[in-house]
């Protein structure tokens, strides 16, 4: 029977990882003290050592800056979405009366060419 995968805290392996540079015990020695495989330890380890530097960047360095550029262009895109719904919308409504597959049809396409050129 097969045993569930373990989901470890982060406070669990900062104290993993910092207790691996003191040099006291080696990798396999510290995980078999706290229950994990050693090649989780040396992901860690190794984990704690790139992010680490970002930490005195402030604010998260290069991580926030890009986390930024990409909700920027998501924004960007809900906009522009959200407009061609709107477009589209409004386009599809037909004045009472009207013929419906002359007159919406010729009506969607003078709208999609004026929203083609504005943009």
């Amino acid at each position: 029977m097969s045993r569930k995968r373990r989901h470890h805290s982060g406070e669990f392996k900062a104290k993993v990882t910092l207790a691996a540079p003191k040099g006291d015990q080696t990798t396999p020695e510290l995980a078999a003290r706290f229950g994990v495989h050693p090649t989780q330890v040396s992901q860690w380890k190794s984990e704690l050592q790139e992010k680490a530097s970002g930490h005195f960047d402030g604010k998260g360095g290069k991580a926030a800056h890009k986390n930024q550029e990409e909700i920027d262009a998501l924004c960007q895109e809900i906009g522009k979405l959200t407009v061609e719904r709107v477009f589209y919308h409004e386009s599809s409504i037909v004045e009472p009366g009207a013929a419906r597959e002359g007159v919406a049809s010729q009506q969607r396409r003078s709208l999609t060419t004026y929203f083609r050129l504005t943009l």
